[in-house]
């Protein structure tokens, strides 16, 4: 006799001497009456013992059906405890991510993302390599890479993460002094902090409302090749500045920096998670992409 025979045999016999009937009992396992009558009759001829006491009114339990009971009752609890196990091994994610993406991305958005996911998955180890250089996935045996640039003539699958919006803004204490821009026009007259990897301090904004697009040449006494030090400029009052908006929208909310002209929208790209054609079916690729997506988009 096969072991999901002697399983089922066990649980029919059980739900019978819960449920007092063998209709009840074959009803609930969704088997005929007659069927689970043969299969009673068929298990208490394969252990040479009657287990039930049959009347046409009733159906009672004999002393080797208490002892069958018993055992079948400690079998299936422990099948059910094994099943429950498994299941919970085979959902667990576990292994090795290896994940890239920009420096000020990867340190502002993504690293709190890492943390949390790992939190959550303590069978997950983490490898993150923040550069600001698109690497080759199948060379860098990288999982995941997440960009705004969509990398031409590479055999890579994407999924869209999150937009990558920019804010105006500069601290209330600039404020103090100088007035709030009214009109795009009326940036050209403040210190603009610039960013940009020549030698230059001034740059042009396009910036849209509706269907109007207006152009403008903003520029100051302070120019980085780091979004890092344009964004810590505003905060050190030396002027406005054009920064990623998960960088400015936390101090915004504080009330330490003021949005200018929030009405108008700056140029967005989006955030991509690029990654192979054989990590497709990876579930942790797929479940950590699915993760840093939600959770970034939360924060917009």
């Amino acid at each position: 006799m096969a072991i999901p025979d002697r399983l089922y045999l066990m649980e029919l016999f059980v739900e019978i001497v819960h449920l007092g009937t063998f209709k009840a009992a074959a009803q609930k396992l969704g088997v005929t009456q007659s069927k689970a009558t043969k299969d009673i009759q068929r298990l208490e001829t394969s252990l040479g013992s009657n287990l039930l006491n049959r009347t046409t009114r009733s159906v009672g339990i004999t002393r080797a059906g208490e002892i069958y009971y018993g055992a079948a009752m400690k079998i299936l609890e422990d099948y059910n405890e094994l099943a429950e196990s498994l299941d919970f091994v085979r959902n667990r994610l576990s292994g090795e991510l290896r994940v890239t993406a920009p420096m000020l991305w990867g340190d502002a958005v993504l690293t709190p993302l890492i943390l949390e996911f790992q939190k959550r998955n303590t069978d997950v180890s983490i490898i993150a390599n923040y550069s600001d250089h698109f690497v080759d996935l199948f060379r860098e045996n990288i999982h995941i890479a997440f960009r705004t640039t969509v990398p031409e003539n590479e055999p890579y699958l994407s999924k869209k993460i999150c937009e990558d919006t920019t804010v105006i803004c500069a601290s209330r204490k600039y404020f103090e002094t100088r007035e709030i821009p009214e009109k795009p026009a009326d940036l050209e007259d403040h210190d603009f902090i610039t960013f940009g990897q020549d030698i230059n301090r001034y740059t042009r904004l396009v910036l849209k409302r509706e269907s109007a697009t207006e152009t403008v040449t903003v520029g100051g006494r302070l120019s980085f090749s780091s979004m890092r030090s344009v964004f810590n400029g505003t905060l050190g009052h030396h002027g406005i500045a054009s920064v990623p908006r998960y960088l400015a929208q936390p101090e915004i909310d504080a009330g330490n920096l003021v949005a200018v002209l929030p009405e108008y929208e700056l140029q967005k790209v989006w955030f991509h998670a690029f990654y192979t054609e054989r990590k497709r079916e990876n579930s942790l690729v797929a479940a950590f992409i699915d993760f840093v997506q939600d959770q970034s988009r939360r924060q917009v």
